[in-house]
Protein backbone atom coordinates (compact mmCIF):
# COMPACT_ATOMS: atom_id res chain seq x y z
CA UNK A 1 0.00 0.00 0.00
CA UNK A 2 2.73 2.41 0.55
CA UNK A 3 4.37 1.99 -2.29
CA UNK A 4 1.30 3.10 -4.29
CA UNK A 5 1.62 6.53 -2.53
CA UNK A 6 5.07 6.33 -1.76
CA UNK A 7 5.53 10.07 -4.08
CA UNK A 8 2.34 11.52 -2.24
CA UNK A 9 3.39 10.23 1.28
CA UNK A 10 6.53 11.88 1.38
CA UNK A 11 5.18 15.18 0.88
CA UNK A 12 2.65 14.45 3.78
CA UNK A 13 5.63 13.86 5.76
CA UNK A 14 7.27 16.99 5.38
CA UNK A 15 3.73 19.24 6.04
CA UNK A 16 2.62 17.11 9.00
CA UNK A 17 6.71 16.38 10.59
CA UNK A 18 5.98 19.47 12.65
CA UNK A 19 2.95 18.13 14.33
CA UNK A 20 4.12 14.34 14.67
CA UNK A 21 6.94 15.26 16.25
CA UNK A 22 5.48 17.15 18.60
CA UNK A 23 3.09 14.08 19.96
CA UNK A 24 6.12 12.04 19.78
CA UNK A 25 8.82 13.83 21.75
CA UNK A 26 10.94 14.61 18.76
CA UNK A 27 12.80 17.65 18.29
CA UNK A 28 13.98 17.92 14.85
CA UNK A 29 14.69 15.87 11.62
CA UNK A 30 16.30 16.46 8.65
CA UNK A 31 14.81 16.21 5.05
CA UNK A 32 18.09 13.34 4.19
CA UNK A 33 15.63 10.92 6.73
CA UNK A 34 12.86 10.91 4.52
CA UNK A 35 14.83 11.41 0.56
CA UNK A 36 17.84 8.79 1.56
CA UNK A 37 16.10 5.73 3.30
CA UNK A 38 14.31 3.47 2.44
CA UNK A 39 11.34 2.70 5.47
CA UNK A 40 10.68 -0.82 5.52
CA UNK A 41 7.67 -1.17 7.67
CA UNK A 42 7.44 -4.36 10.05
CA UNK A 43 4.42 -7.06 9.32
CA UNK A 44 2.81 -6.28 12.60
CA UNK A 45 2.70 -2.68 11.61
CA UNK A 46 1.27 -3.05 8.31
CA UNK A 47 -0.99 -5.52 10.01
CA UNK A 48 -2.43 -2.89 11.66
CA UNK A 49 -2.23 -0.59 9.77
CA UNK A 50 -4.70 -2.63 7.54
CA UNK A 51 -6.65 -3.20 10.29
CA UNK A 52 -7.14 0.57 11.20
CA UNK A 53 -8.15 1.28 7.80
CA UNK A 54 -11.21 -0.88 7.24
CA UNK A 55 -14.24 1.00 6.13
CA UNK A 56 -16.21 1.43 9.44
CA UNK A 57 -18.92 3.01 7.99
CA UNK A 58 -22.46 2.92 9.37
CA UNK A 59 -22.12 1.27 12.24
CA UNK A 60 -21.41 4.61 14.66
CA UNK A 61 -24.96 4.55 17.10
CA UNK A 62 -25.33 5.49 20.35
CA UNK A 63 -27.77 2.73 20.23
CA UNK A 64 -25.55 -0.78 19.18
CA UNK A 65 -25.05 -1.92 22.85
CA UNK A 66 -20.99 -2.32 24.36
CA UNK A 67 -19.00 -4.89 22.64
CA UNK A 68 -21.56 -5.62 19.42
CA UNK A 69 -19.01 -7.52 16.81
CA UNK A 70 -19.33 -6.22 13.33
CA UNK A 71 -17.02 -8.50 11.48
CA UNK A 72 -14.00 -8.61 13.77
CA UNK A 73 -14.44 -5.23 15.35
CA UNK A 74 -16.49 -3.62 18.41
CA UNK A 75 -17.77 -0.66 19.40
CA UNK A 76 -16.95 0.02 22.85
CA UNK A 77 -18.54 3.30 24.66
CA UNK A 78 -16.41 4.72 26.90
CA UNK A 79 -17.24 6.61 30.29
CA UNK A 80 -16.58 9.84 31.57
CA UNK A 81 -15.28 10.15 35.26
CA UNK A 82 -18.84 12.40 35.86
CA UNK A 83 -20.80 9.26 35.29
CA UNK A 84 -18.68 6.46 37.15
CA UNK A 85 -18.99 8.02 40.38
CA UNK A 86 -21.47 8.63 43.08
CA UNK A 87 -23.43 11.90 43.61
CA UNK A 88 -20.98 13.77 46.58
CA UNK A 89 -17.83 13.02 44.28
CA UNK A 90 -19.45 14.03 41.42
CA UNK A 91 -19.96 17.61 42.97
CA UNK A 92 -16.95 17.92 44.36
CA UNK A 93 -15.23 17.03 40.63
CA UNK A 94 -17.59 19.97 39.56
CA UNK A 95 -16.36 22.07 42.02
CA UNK A 96 -12.52 21.32 41.15
CA UNK A 97 -12.27 20.39 44.79
CA UNK A 98 -10.60 17.08 43.78
CA UNK A 99 -8.86 15.50 40.68
CA UNK A 100 -9.63 12.68 38.33
CA UNK A 101 -6.36 11.68 39.32
CA UNK A 102 -7.22 11.52 43.05
CA UNK A 103 -10.36 10.09 42.42
CA UNK A 104 -8.95 7.32 40.65
CA UNK A 105 -6.52 6.64 43.52
CA UNK A 106 -8.92 6.65 45.96
CA UNK A 107 -11.93 4.95 44.34
CA UNK A 108 -9.85 2.49 42.19
CA UNK A 109 -12.02 -0.81 42.73
CA UNK A 110 -15.40 0.93 41.96
CA UNK A 111 -13.84 2.70 39.12
CA UNK A 112 -12.74 -0.74 38.03
CA UNK A 113 -16.13 -2.39 38.80
CA UNK A 114 -18.04 0.43 36.89
CA UNK A 115 -15.89 -0.41 33.90
CA UNK A 116 -16.85 -4.19 33.61
CA UNK A 117 -18.74 -3.65 30.04
CA UNK A 118 -16.44 -1.06 28.81
CA UNK A 119 -13.46 -3.11 28.78
CA UNK A 120 -11.06 -3.15 25.97
CA UNK A 121 -9.96 -6.71 24.15
CA UNK A 122 -6.66 -8.03 21.85
CA UNK A 123 -6.82 -8.46 18.47
CA UNK A 124 -9.60 -6.88 16.92
CA UNK A 125 -10.32 -3.73 15.88
CA UNK A 126 -11.92 -1.31 19.01
CA UNK A 127 -13.97 1.53 17.65
CA UNK A 128 -14.14 3.86 21.18
CA UNK A 129 -16.96 5.88 21.17
CA UNK A 130 -16.54 9.02 23.10
CA UNK A 131 -18.72 11.84 25.18
CA UNK A 132 -17.83 14.85 22.36
CA UNK A 133 -18.15 17.16 25.78
CA UNK A 134 -15.02 16.09 27.55
CA UNK A 135 -11.64 15.53 25.98
CA UNK A 136 -10.78 12.55 28.97
CA UNK A 137 -12.70 9.13 28.41
CA UNK A 138 -12.09 5.99 30.39
CA UNK A 139 -12.02 2.12 29.97
CA UNK A 140 -10.45 -0.84 31.32
CA UNK A 141 -8.09 -3.42 30.06
CA UNK A 142 -7.42 -6.79 31.94
CA UNK A 143 -4.07 -9.19 31.10
CA UNK A 144 -5.59 -12.71 31.94
CA UNK A 145 -3.34 -15.82 33.28
CA UNK A 146 -1.19 -16.75 30.13
CA UNK A 147 -1.54 -13.80 28.34
CA UNK A 148 1.65 -12.31 26.39
CA UNK A 149 2.34 -9.00 29.01
CA UNK A 150 4.15 -7.45 26.17
CA UNK A 151 2.03 -5.69 23.68
CA UNK A 152 1.09 -2.64 21.40
CA UNK A 153 -1.67 -0.71 21.69
CA UNK A 154 -2.10 1.40 18.01
CA UNK A 155 -4.64 4.42 17.83
CA UNK A 156 -6.14 5.76 14.86
CA UNK A 157 -8.98 8.33 14.14
CA UNK A 158 -12.48 8.11 12.00
CA UNK A 159 -10.77 10.69 9.81
CA UNK A 160 -12.24 14.07 8.74
CA UNK A 161 -11.36 17.18 6.90
CA UNK A 162 -11.51 18.80 10.65
CA UNK A 163 -9.76 16.32 12.72
CA UNK A 164 -6.84 15.20 10.74
CA UNK A 165 -4.14 16.91 13.05
CA UNK A 166 -5.91 15.71 16.33
CA UNK A 167 -4.96 12.60 18.50
CA UNK A 168 -5.28 10.81 21.10
CA UNK A 169 -2.98 9.67 24.21
CA UNK A 170 -3.85 6.41 25.74
CA UNK A 171 -2.51 5.55 29.47
CA UNK A 172 -3.12 2.16 31.19
CA UNK A 173 -3.36 3.28 35.11
CA UNK A 174 -2.82 1.27 38.17
CA UNK A 175 -4.59 1.36 41.56
CA UNK A 176 -1.75 4.02 42.85
CA UNK A 177 -2.23 5.74 40.29
CA UNK A 178 1.14 5.49 38.38
CA UNK A 179 1.01 4.35 34.49
CA UNK A 180 1.97 1.18 33.02
CA UNK A 181 5.27 0.89 31.90
CA UNK A 182 5.32 2.19 27.96
CA UNK A 183 7.37 3.53 25.07
CA UNK A 184 5.86 5.77 22.80
CA UNK A 185 8.28 5.72 20.10
CA UNK A 186 7.38 6.22 16.74
CA UNK A 187 9.65 5.20 14.17
CA UNK A 188 9.46 6.60 10.42
CA UNK A 189 8.83 2.51 9.39
CA UNK A 190 5.64 2.86 11.65
CA UNK A 191 4.23 5.93 9.95
CA UNK A 192 5.14 4.57 6.56
CA UNK A 193 3.28 1.38 7.03
CA UNK A 194 0.06 2.55 5.92
CA UNK A 195 -2.27 5.83 4.87
CA UNK A 196 -5.45 6.78 3.76
CA UNK A 197 -6.67 9.55 1.32
CA UNK A 198 -9.53 11.78 3.09
CA UNK A 199 -11.46 14.38 1.12
CA UNK A 200 -10.89 17.90 1.60
CA UNK A 201 -11.85 20.78 0.73
CA UNK A 202 -9.83 21.62 -2.93
CA UNK A 203 -9.46 17.36 -3.36
CA UNK A 204 -7.92 15.15 -1.16
CA UNK A 205 -5.12 14.73 1.51
CA UNK A 206 -2.96 11.99 2.77
CA UNK A 207 -2.68 10.52 5.85
CA UNK A 208 -0.68 8.41 8.05
CA UNK A 209 -2.97 5.47 9.14
CA UNK A 210 -1.45 5.15 12.36
CA UNK A 211 -1.65 8.35 15.01
CA UNK A 212 0.33 6.25 17.28
CA UNK A 213 2.14 3.23 18.53
CA UNK A 214 2.40 2.17 22.37
CA UNK A 215 4.54 -0.58 23.01
CA UNK A 216 3.42 -1.66 26.70
CA UNK A 217 4.42 -4.35 29.89
CA UNK A 218 1.71 -5.37 31.85
CA UNK A 219 1.41 -8.00 34.64
CA UNK A 220 -1.57 -9.86 35.30
CA UNK A 221 -4.43 -7.95 36.24
CA UNK A 222 -7.12 -5.38 35.47
CA UNK A 223 -5.85 -1.77 34.78
CA UNK A 224 -7.78 1.46 34.41
CA UNK A 225 -7.32 3.03 30.68
CA UNK A 226 -7.32 7.01 30.27
CA UNK A 227 -8.27 8.47 26.70
CA UNK A 228 -7.49 11.96 26.61
CA UNK A 229 -8.09 13.48 23.33
CA UNK A 230 -5.83 16.28 21.69
CA UNK A 231 -9.03 18.81 21.25
CA UNK A 232 -13.10 18.54 21.68
CA UNK A 233 -13.62 20.60 18.90
CA UNK A 234 -13.62 19.52 15.61
CA UNK A 235 -12.24 15.96 17.23
CA UNK A 236 -15.38 13.64 16.50
CA UNK A 237 -16.76 10.92 18.50
CA UNK A 238 -14.65 8.06 17.66
CA UNK A 239 -11.36 6.93 18.46
CA UNK A 240 -9.98 3.52 17.21
CA UNK A 241 -7.59 1.19 18.83
CA UNK A 242 -5.99 -2.11 18.17
CA UNK A 243 -4.04 -4.01 20.89
CA UNK A 244 -1.56 -6.83 19.41
CA UNK A 245 0.41 -8.72 21.34
CA UNK A 246 4.00 -9.35 20.57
Amino acid sequence: MFKKYKNKFLILVFISIGILFVQTGCDSVLPDDFTEKNFESSNIDIKASNILSKDTTGYYRDTVSFHNNFGNYYLIKARTMLSMVDSDTRELLLQDSITESEVTIRDYGKLIDSLENVKLIRDSLMIISTDTTSNIVYGAFTVSQGQSKDFYLYTSLIFTSANLNEYASVRLIKSDGSNVSFSEDMPMEVVSSGSQEIPVAGGTRLVPTIKARYQIHADEGTYIVRFTKSNTSGFGRFIKILILSI
